[in-house]
Order: structure tokens, then sequence, then C-alpha cells
């Protein structure tokens, strides 16, 4: 594999029918129905650095990944009533070093940063945390321990999704037999509103699970 550098321009239209919206997000004074959100964003500039050289996808047992991403983005304000927001600028990083001290053991250490400058995002550009799954959109990310979009944060007394996030963890993968695998994963990490308290808020977990390679690709169960 191959590592390759992308530029551009884009847009990106979004419709919302989620039950996972806390009650401080969803005020009905506000008089947003987020369960019929459509947002329309702009990328006025977009780039995209993938450097991978693992041996395998789904199981790796050698090489390193690095994935840097941002962009400049905007929600038009036509796409949201009468809300006019400024041009943000989320960056974020992932790396991911797979080394197998024994044919059967794996350790996969992982570094992941993210953060939002210039101005505030808008919703769908949060860094949402929680969950085991594996691909993600926009800015989620997995995090054991925490559910789909669980992960908050509260400064000066008011609950927050991240704007800005950082956080270390690691995955010990056992192989047992020839297709199945015994996976046990932890991490911590801070997060933040404001980029200057950005290592004032923590937050962790734990999880283990069993994948197996099938001819339909992996299965797994956490």
């Amino acid at each position: 594999r191959i590592g390759n550098v992308k530029l551009g321009i884009g847009l990106d239209f979004q419709k919302y029918n989620f039950d996972r919206i806390p009650d401080w997000i969803d005020d009905p004074t506000s008089g947003i129905d987020y369960n019929r959100l459509n947002l329309l964003h702009v990328h006025w500039a977009k780039v995209q650095m993938d450097i991978d050289n693992l041996d395998s996808r789904d199981f790796a047992t050698k090489g390193f990944r690095l994935f840097v991403q941002g962009s400049l983005t905007q929600l038009l304000k036509e796409s949201f009533g009468d809300f006019s927001f400024e041009p943000f600028a989320p960056i974020s990083l992932d790396y991911v070093h797979a080394w197998s001290p024994k044919k059967w053991l794996t350790v996969l250490p992982r570094g992941r940063a993210g953060v939002t400058l210039a101005n505030e995002s808008t919703l769908p550009y949060k860094y949402f945390g929680g969950s085991f799954g594996r691909n993600t959109i926009q800015n989620n990310r997995n995090f054991p321990g925490y559910r789909f979009m669980e992960l908050t944060i509260i400064e000066d007394g008011v609950e927050y999704y991240p704007e800005n996030i950082a956080s270390a963890e690691c995955a010990i993968r056992f192989q047992i037999g020839k297709f199945g695998y015994l996976s046990a994963l932890g991490g911590s990490g801070s997060a933040s509103h404001e980029l200057d308290r950005i290592f004032q808020t923590y937050f962790g977990g734990i999880g283990a699970g069993y994948s197996i390679n099938t001819v339909f690709g992996p299965v797994q169960m956490i």
C-alpha cells in the first residue's frame, strides 16, 4: 500500500432523523426540530493525507497507518432558516501501529487527536465519541466504554459535544485457532469545548471482543 494526498472542495448534505440528541440541545423553545434537520455544508478547502503500510485491513500484524485530514467548512445560511454561521476548520490525526512479538499476539497502540480552529463547528462536525463501530463519518470516532455519541463534556456548567479531543489507546489481540481473534482494548483521553481547556476534562474506557474472519468478511462481537 502507498500513501496519498488529496486536495479538493465539496458539499455535504445531511438529513437527520435520530433520537440521540440530548435534551440540552433538543430544546423545544428553540424552534428547531433536530429529528427533521436538513444541513448543507460547503468545504471551501479540503486536504487529506493517508499513509498506510499495514499488512491487513482487518487483522494487521505489522506496519502502521497515519491519517490526517482537515477542511475549511461553512454551513450555508439558506439550509438552516435564518441562522448564519462563520467558517470553521476541523483538523484531525489518527496514527496506529501494529507490532507482533509472537505469531499469535499483536499489540496495536493508537493515538488520535482533533481540534477545531477559527470558530465553533456546527453539529455534524463535533467530535462525537463512543461505540465500537469500525466505519465512521465526519468526526465521529469509536471508543470503548461509551455508547454511540454518548461522550460529552461540561465547561462552566454547560454540557457540550467536544470541539477538541485527544486520546491514547491500545488493543491487544490474541489469535485463537486459524480464523478467530480475542481482543482486549482500552484507552484514555481528554476533550474540551474551548481549545485552551483541552487537558482539563478526562475520560477513559475498556472493552473486550471476539472476531472471526469469514468468507464474507470479519464478524465481531463485543
